[in-house]
């Protein structure tokens, strides 16, 4: 039997006034890197921050994951994207 001695990445933690656990949320830039077909935005996205959290993130340790994209503004992981080439800018992101 193999023995799980690695921490949670992201443990629930109680959210203040009702004592319930709530799953982590995590914030992810876009990044220059993607994939050249449409996929989900958390697939699409290549990036060094991408590359990292697939290589690491359990699936039963998963956060909350939402993506601030320099194209669509805030979208959820699982949102299908097509590939696009923008850049975040200031008045782009005063704009989200």
């Amino acid at each position: 039997m193999q023995v799980n001695t690695q921490m949670p990445l992201f443990p629930p933690v109680p959210l203040t006034g009702n004592g319930a656990a709530a799953t982590a949320l995590l914030l992810l830039a876009c990044s220059g890197t993607k994939l050249d077909r449409p996929a989900p935005a958390l697939d699409l996205y290549r990036g060094v921050m991408y590359q990292s959290y697939r290589a690491h993130v359990r699936g039963d340790e998963a956060p909350t994951v939402l993506i601030l994209s320099a194209r669509h503004g805030f979208l959820a992981a699982h949102t299908e994207i097509a590939p696009y080439d923008q850049r975040m800018t200031p008045q782009r992101a005063s704009r989200c």
